[in-house]
C-alpha cells in the first residue's frame, strides 16, 4: 500500500506558483506589463511551430486545488 505522500507529486515538481498575467500587470507596472506581453508572444509563436525546443504547455483554469477520489478506471 502507497503512502499518501507518494500519491502527491505537485509539491515535488517545479512551478509550484505561477503568477497570474494580471496580477503581473498590476503588480509590476510597466515592466510586468512588458514581461506578460512577452510571454504572450512566445506562446503565440510556440502554438505557431515556431519553438526552438520542444515544449510542455500546461493549464490550470480555476486556480483552486483539485482532488480526486473513488476509484480509478484504469485499474480497478
Amino acid at each position: 500500500m502507497q503512502k499518501f505522500k507518494q500519491y502527491i507529486t505537485e509539491a515535488a515538481g517545479k512551478n509550484l506558483h505561477m503568477t497570474h498575467l494580471e496580477d503581473a500587470v498590476l503588480d509590476g507596472g510597466v515592466t510586468g506589463t512588458r514581461n506578460v506581453i512577452n510571454y504572450l508572444r512566445a506562446i503565440r509563436d510556440m502554438l505557431s511551430g515556431n519553438a526552438s525546443a520542444p515544449v510542455s504547455l500546461t493549464t490550470k483554469w480555476d486556480g483552486a486545488p483539485a482532488i480526486f477520489a473513488g476509484v480509478d478506471p484504469s485499474d480497478g
